[in-house]
């Protein structure tokens, strides 16, 4: 049940997407459609991630899926080296406070419970 409401979940995105270049407000590339694409996909494996299992898991999908965005519409176009050093940035953050959470709920931790 859950898989059919993911495909349908992606399939209204890339008729959206579809829709928006036909209309002419966006002009899609066959490289910015796959990275819009991709973004997406990161999108929502990101925000599933922090429904699920709450607030600090699912940073680095969305902060892929934001760089991502921001090239494909020429927001801000960042090298390959300052991309990693966000995404391995908003990692150090994203585990420094699944620690904080855990320390707070139990005064020992294990590395079982970052994988």
């Amino acid at each position: 049940m859950l898989i059919v409401f993911n495909f349908a979940i992606f399939l209204i995105a890339i008729g959206a997407i579809f829709v928006v270049s036909a209309l002419g407000y966006l002009q899609i590339t066959f490289g910015r459609f796959f990275s819009i694409l991709f973004a997406v996909i990161f999108l929502y494996s990101g925000v599933s991630a922090i429904i699920r299992r709450g607030f600090p898991s699912g940073l680095i999908s969305l902060s892929i899926a934001s760089l991502i965005l921001l090239n494909a519409f020429r927001i801000c176009s960042l090298g390959l080296w300052r991309s990693v050093a966000i995404v391995v940035g908003v990692a150090l953050i994203e585990l420094g406070i699944k620690i904080v959470k855990i320390h707070k709920q139990r005064s020992r931790w294990d590395f079982r419970d970052f994988v």
